[in-house]
């Protein structure tokens, strides 16, 4: 991707407008690490690539909040976060894609107005309270499931090495299949802690509402069906929610 140019000035002669989004991240970096810790080039040069590429500062200082966060939910509130900008540049990178996937571009010194939808990063964000207010133990697993599944999927090596140029290649399928894998494993850890009984009065429910399709849909459809309505099920009776590009829903209300 070409660095971002506003008509034909280069980014790099823009002096001020990078001193200030590389000050304002390394302000943040070092009052959320704490004392002792210093803003290494390769941290600098990292700044720039993501002025570079266009990421507003408000979005990038909200990615590396939430990150922070989410760390700090996995391993403790006193927890000392990653040590360098690398581990947290695959977030600050899938919130770029999701900007452009939804038609904002990425606009240096302005902000554009929130998404429609959630990316990656806010739908981590958001696991913390869903796992706090979930009240079915298979329900928290399940969460707990989802948080682990996605996080690692925007976590970087926490080193010093030198910054390469970021790459905004986005493929959809893949975050699609991400999403169906978490929201699988999650259907699976919710009917894994049922009682026996439970389980068969709940898939007796499913049986008999593809009943009547039976006959009219091929095995492939039905099996859709089947899982769809256990998902349903599943959010009903005992709260659990799917990541969606829509943020966490009940199966039927995406879009």
């Amino acid at each position: 991707m070409q660095a971002w140019k506003s008509g034909d000035t280069d980014w790099r002669n823009d002096h001020e407008a990078v001193a200030k989004y590389a000050n304002t991240l390394e302000n943040w970096f070092v009052e959320m690490r704490g004392r002792g810790v210093q803003w290494s080039p390769a941290d600098q040069a990292r700044a720039q690539s993501w002025f570079a590429l266009g990421i507003p500062l408000g979005t990038a200082l909200r990615v590396l909040q939430a990150r922070a966060r989410a760390y700090r939910f996995a391993h403790g509130a006193q927890a000392p976060l990653p040590m360098h900008l690398s581990w947290y540049e695959p977030a600050l990178l899938e919130q770029a894609r999701h900007l452009v996937r939804h038609g904002l571009g990425a606009a240096i010194a302005t902000e554009a107005p929130p998404p429609a939808a959630d990316s990656l990063t806010e739908l981590v964000d958001a696991l913390p309270d869903l796992i706090a207010q979930a009240t079915h133990v298979g329900t928290v697993r399940a969460f707990q499931k989802a948080f682990q599944l996605l996080d690692a999927q925007l976590q970087g090596d926490d080193d010093d090495t030198e910054a390469s140029e970021p790459v905004l290649d986005d493929e959809e399928g893949a975050i699609d299949a991400r999403l169906e894998k978490c929201c699988k494993s999650m259907t699976r850890i919710v009917l894994s802690s049922l009682p026996e009984q439970e389980l068969a009065e709940l898939d007796q429910g499913v049986q008999a509402q593809l009943q009547p399709f039976r006959g009219q849909m091929g095995k492939k459809a039905l099996a859709m069906r089947h899982a769809a309505l256990t998902a349903r099920v599943l959010a009903e009776r005992y709260g659990l929610r799917y990541p969606t590009r829509s943020g966490w829903l009940v199966p039927g209300q995406e879009g």
